[in-house]
This record gives structure tokens, sequence and C-alpha cells, in this order.
């Protein structure tokens, strides 16, 4: 029987030392130097003379066209152990596993005449020395890690929470107490859970054998902690990028760097408690479609500087009960085309100082019932062509102290029924022309068109002079 084949011509395993992985064929095959076939003597065989040594993969990865798992992992100054393909003649390694253990003493790799060393001189670490190859964060040496101590220094503590505004001048505050008063949220603690800054509990930190880790050599780190009571998922990047879901199912995600999220399609998000949200910076929101908003509650926004609102279409808003608006200072709005404003109910307006109404073209005003103005000063009416004054039924002006009337051009009264002037104090009626007539209490005057002022007439006690408007009479009524 032939015994000069692979597999019938004995299994020869070995033990050795990584000495170079820099695989020229990216197959993941490492330089190994192998206990009992090769000299710790760097000079009678150097490092590049050893064989490569093939990984052997599990049967979960297909290692084939890119499929299953990369086969990389051992580093310079790990140990593996495997088997000859050949044999005896050992010169094609397939290495099977790797063997970790305690370190005495950091890497001598800088003595280029020893082997079984790392020739970079990185492995092992100084600060790994006497203490077993397991992961710190596998064994119950978490606290010691760098990645603990950085998430507790760098934990967000405080984080103000938005509160409602306060507008008292048009609507009174809420009696909720603590209804405006500021809260705060904090990371929770890495691990442990709870905001406490430095506190967390000991009954549930992660021990072994429970923790998986998975570690890259620039700090990459995953977890898979099966911890009884401490059940986590940890994902940490050197950059302090991590994400953590801790054992009550509370997620912590913080990014140092800049967070893109893209979706090809839809994305739905739903949260059953409350949200917060605290921005630091600026918030820039595009929507190149329609934005719909529905708030069941009550709807509080504060902007604490000023705000500017563009509306190239219309815009429509309905209020079912009452809209309150109270501005401090100044108040501009512009209509460029028309503007109708209907109120079903009551109309009241208040102006503590001067009110200014500039009108280019006509100014109607219809009123369906009564219409009065009070004015505590001086009211002017000024027109610049005519000013009608005209009612359907009666019109009244009156003056309790002082009446005067003046007409720069002809005035011309025209009475199409009876008229009575009632003088109940002595009056004065003065034409600057040909015409003058006093009327006193008990004295009617009259002067024709000539400038001479004769006493014509004696009226009776009690009497009114009236004038009658075909000739210069003064009759007693």
């Amino acid at each position: 029987m032939t015994t000069n084949f692979m597999g019938k011509d004995g299994f020869v395993w070995w033990q050795g030392v990584v000495e170079n992985r820099n695989d020229p064929l990216q197959l993941g095959r490492c330089r190994v130097r192998i206990l009992g076939w090769h000299t710790e003597n760097k000079q009678s065989i150097p490092t590049n003379t050893l064989p490569w040594a093939h990984p052997l993969q599990p049967i979960t990865s297909a290692a084939m066209n890119g499929i299953g798992e990369t086969p990389l992992g051992p580093v310079e100054g790990t140990w593996v152990m495997g088997f000859f393909r050949d044999g005896e003649d050992a010169q094609e390694p397939v290495m099977m596993g790797t063997i970790g253990g305690i370190p005495e003493e950091p890497s001598r790799g800088g003595d280029n005449k020893k082997g079984f060393n790392d020739p970079s001189v990185a492995y092992p670490k100084t600060e790994n020395v006497d203490e077993p190859d397991t992961h710190r964060l596998a064994r119950e040496e978490a606290e010691r890690h760098h990645i603990m101590s950085v998430k507790r220094t760098y934990k967000l503590n405080d984080v103000p929470v938005a509160v409602p505004p306060q507008v008292p001048a048009v609507i009174s505050n809420q009696v909720t107490v603590g209804f405006y008063d500021r809260t705060t949220w904090s990371e929770p603690n890495p691990r442990y859970g709870g905001a406490a800054t430095g506190s967390f509990n000991d009954k549930v930190r992660s021990t072994y054998p429970y923790n998986h880790v998975r570690a890259g050599e620039t700090g990459i780190v995953e977890e898979w902690d099966s911890t009884p009571g401490s059940t986590r998922i940890h994902e940490w990047h050197p950059s302090g990028t991590f994400r953590e879901i801790q054992n009550n199912g509370d997620r912590i995600s913080k990014i140092k760097g800049d967070d893109f999220e893209i979706f090809a399609k839809g994305k739905n998000v739903y949260v059953q408690g409350s949200c917060n949200i605290t921005i630091k910076g600026d918030v820039k929101t595009y929507v190149q479609g329609d934005y719909f908003l529905e708030v069941d509650g009550n709807y509080y926004e504060s902007i604490r500087k000023d705000k500017i609102t563009k509306i190239q279409g219309s815009d429509v808003k309905e209020v079912t009960t009452d809209s309150s608006l109270s501005v401090k200072d100044n108040k501009k709005e512009r209509v460029g085309g028309d503007k109708l404003e209907t109120t079903i109910g009551n109309f009241g307006e208040s102006v503590g100082l001067t009110h200014n109404e500039l009108i280019i073209g006509k100014n109607t005003i219809t009123h369906l019932d009564d219409y009065q103005t009070v004015t505590s000063g001086k009211t002017i009416f000024l027109g610049l062509k005519s000013v009608d004054f005209a009612s359907a039924t009666n019109l009244n002006f009156g003056a309790s102290i002082n009446y005067n009337l003046y007409v720069g051009g002809v005035a011309t009264q025209d009475y199409a029924g009876k008229s009575k002037i009632r003088y109940r104090v002595d009056s004065h009626i003065r034409y600057e022309g040909t015409e003058f007539v006093h009327i006193g209490g008990n004295t009617s005057l009259w002067i024709s068109d000539d400038d001479n002022d004769d006493t014509n007439a004696v009226g009776p006690i009690d009497r009114t002079a009236t004038t009658t408007t075909t000739s210069n009479t003064t009759e007693i009524a």
C-alpha cells in the first residue's frame, strides 16, 4: 500500500511562532518558526526563509471567491499550532489554531539573532505582561481598560430639555407645578446603566467566562456579553464612537464624528414614550415633497431671536376657538392684493398713540346699524375735494360749547322744507360783504345792501328772529 501520499503517511503536528504575516498572495498565510524544525538562530534560518503556513478555516467559511470570513487573526509573536500536509517533508505547514498564554516578558524581537519572537517588537505589549492574553473586557478587569476610562471621562451629563414659553400677555400660565421648569437627562453609565456619575452596580458586572470579546489591533472591540443579569452587546471604535445595548434594553449610540443615514426607500419611526431632542448647533430640514404635522395635544414654540417665514403659495389657517397675538414692538403688514376681513361678532380696536390710515383709492364704510365716533381731543375732517354729509332721515350736528363753521368760498343752504334756527343766547352772525345781521335777546337788527348799521325793529321778548331766503328781511317768529 502506498504510504507516500497526503493523509496516508502519518500525521505530523507542530507548534510555533508567527514572525511574518504579510502574505504576498493575501491568502492569510504566515511565516511560522516551528519548534523542533527550526532553530532560534535567525542567522542560520532567517525569517524570510521560513515556509508559509496556510490558515485552516472553519466549516462556516466557504473560503471561495471571498465568501465567508477573511482568514486573518494571528499577529507577529502569536503562538500557533498546526500540521504538515506533506508529513515528514515538513514544507507545507497548515495552521489549525492559535494558543494564548501569560507573557512573562515583552517582545525581544529587537534582537535579530533570536527567533520565536515578534521582529517588530510590538507583541507582547509591556502593559500586558504577567496577565492572560484573554481580553481584559472578557475578564473581570474591565475597569482597568482604557475604554471604560474614556467612557466615564466623556460621559455626557445634564443635557437640557426644551420648556414651553410663558406668554402672560395673551394667556394665563399653566398652574401645573414644574410645568415651565427646565429638566435634564444624562448618558447612562457604561456597561451598568444608571445616570448618576460614577455609580454602577457591582452585582451585575461582566464576569468570565460569559463575555465574548472580539478585538482588533487598533482598538476596535465587539462584546457579546452573556453574563447573567448583565446581558449586553457593545461595539467600540477608537475614535470614541460606540453602540451599546444594556441589560435593561437601553441602547446608547454615541457618534464622535459626523453621522450619515441614507434610506433608499421609506423610514418609519414609532416612539411610544416621550422624545427629547437637544441640538447645540444649527438644524436644516429640507422636505422636497409634502410635509404633514399632526399634534393631538398642545403645541409650544419658543424662538429667542428672529423668525422668518416665506410662503410662495397660499397660507390657509383655521382656528376653531380663540386666537391671541401680542407684539411687544412694531408690527408691519403688507398685502399686495385685496384684503377681506370678516368679524361675525363684535369688533374692538384700541390704539395707545396715533392712528394713521392712508387710502390711495376710495374708502367706503357701510354700517347697517348705529355708528358712533367719540374723540376726547380734536376731530378734523379734511377733504382736498368735496366732503359730503348725508342722511336718509335726520342729520344732527351738536357741540356742548362752541360751534364754528367756516366756508372759504360760497356757502349755500338749500332747505326743501320748513327751517328753523333757534338761538338760546345772544348770537352774532357776521357777513364780511354788504350784509350784517345781529340778533340780540330782544332785538332784531338788519341792514340792506349799503354799509349803514341801522336799528329797524324790536322783537318781542322770547321770540326768535328768522331769515327768509327770498329777501333781506328779518322777521320775528
